[in-house]
């Protein structure tokens, strides 16, 4: 009996801990999207945001509580693990967040200093562990090698632990569509890390995901929802515990 319970509960911290897997944008089904069309901006507008920013019930800043910013070459890069619980942290006035309509469309970025938009790091946290992700980058540009700059993806558990890191080559397209899942497909995303060396910088939109947030919460303190296989399991594991001890 001790011994299966011992494989019961290794099971248990294989199902929370999930590697990151990249799949094909229009296979994620998820019906919550944040398009920053809620933050009213009329067309070629650009609004700073130096405190962090609900949109679309998820919440954004430029970094975690536990992590530090520098600049190399021009973007930001992020030095040392979030803290726990996961919760975000702003950038110095005029070098967090903006926003900005064009086109019709809007759109977020990070400043790595002033009038350097699209360049900074840009943190995503939700309200809910999620299992399913995905997103736009905007603005991609094509250097005079031909080749264009990459974004780097840090998914975050909610104890500010890596889940999984992941290099997006992109291609000079205006806007180009990512999609995620967790491999076990159990709900343990928390958080976004985004920084990228492109250069003209990008902006982020469309971001889609699974478990809706609340409204007001800033993603900090919430409680996270438990999926249903792992709630099935914990049921199964608590009846042989009972079980056991009438035997």
């Amino acid at each position: 009996m001790r011994m299966f319970l011992m494989i019961a509960l290794l099971g248990l911290s294989v199902l929370v801990s999930a590697a990151i897997v990249q799949v094909a944008p229009a296979t994620i089904t998820a019906t919550n999207i944040v398009d920053f069309e809620d933050l009213g901006l009329i067309g070629g507008s650009l609004v700073p945001y130096d405190d962090i920013l609900e949109s679309g019930l998820t919440s954004f800043s430029e970094r975690f509580v536990g992590q530090s910013v520098i600049e190399v070459g021009g973007f930001e890069q992020l030095i040392g693990l979030p803290s726990d619980e996961l919760s975000l942290a702003n950038g110095p006035a005029n070098q967090n967040l903006s926003a900005g309509n064009l086109g019709g469309n809007s759109g977020l970025s990070g400043e790595s200093s002033l009038m350097s938009l699209g360049e900074g790091a840009v943190a995503v946290l939700f309200d809910f562990d999620q299992s399913k992700i995905a997103f736009d980058v905007l603005g991609s540009d094509i250097d005079g090698s031909g080749l264009s700059g990459t974004v780097t993806v840090s998914f975050w558990a909610r104890n500010g632990l890596l889940l999984d890191e992941i290099v997006l080559a992109l291609d000079g397209s205006p806007s180009i569509s990512f999609g995620f899942i967790t491999d076990d497909a159990g709900f343990s995303i928390a958080g976004l890390s985004l920084i990228n060396d492109d250069a003209g910088g990008v902006g982020y939109d469309n971001f889609i995901y699974d478990v809706a947030g609340v409204v007001g919460t800033s993603g900090q303190g919430s409680e996270v929802p438990l999926p249903p296989t792992l709630i099935l399991f914990g049921s199964a594991l608590l009846g042989m515990l009972i079980m056991g001890k009438k035997e």
